[in-house]
């Protein structure tokens, strides 16, 4: 994504733990996933991987 935006991207924290404490449905996809063999079993590095993407600092000039 950095690549993308052509500059080093940071990771809002605040966004990041909201997304952590709340993200129950993402969290339940996550272990139906898992059941069904489409993710690995480090479901909350998965999860944890997912809520930091979510919680980068952009804006619209990052993707040109």
């Amino acid at each position: 994504m950095e690549t993308a935006a052509g500059r080093i991207l940071e990771i809002d924290e605040d966004v990041l733990a909201s997304e952590s404490a709340t993200g129950n449905r993402n969290r339940a996809i996550a272990f139906l996933m898992l059941n069904f063999g489409i993710i690995d079993e480090a479901v909350e590095d998965t999860l944890y991987q997912y809520f930091a993407q979510c919680s980068l600092r952009v804006n619209c000039n990052d993707w040109r």
